[in-house]
């Protein structure tokens, strides 16, 4: 199976994001507040192994924009 491309690992960090914000009505401050089963079932969703998880997308830029969407 292919890595996946920072384009589709930014849209998986974004649905992370979003999906810790509906069930704690705030966003993650670092990667190990997302639990495992959330991890899965976007990983399912997404079509991607949980292993693949966008966690390096927790600082930055791309964290911000997420935030500014949301």
């Amino acid at each position: 199976m292919e890595a996946i491309t920072s384009r589709e690992r930014t849209g998986w960090g974004f649905a992370l994001c979003l999906k810790f914000f509906e069930a704690e009505a705030r966003f993650p401050e670092d990667a190990g507040e997302i639990s495992v089963p959330a991890v899965s079932c976007i990983a399912q969703q997404v079509e991607v192994p949980e292993e693949e998880a966008p966690f390096t997308t927790w600082s930055g830029r791309a964290i911000k924009r997420h935030r500014m969407k949301i």
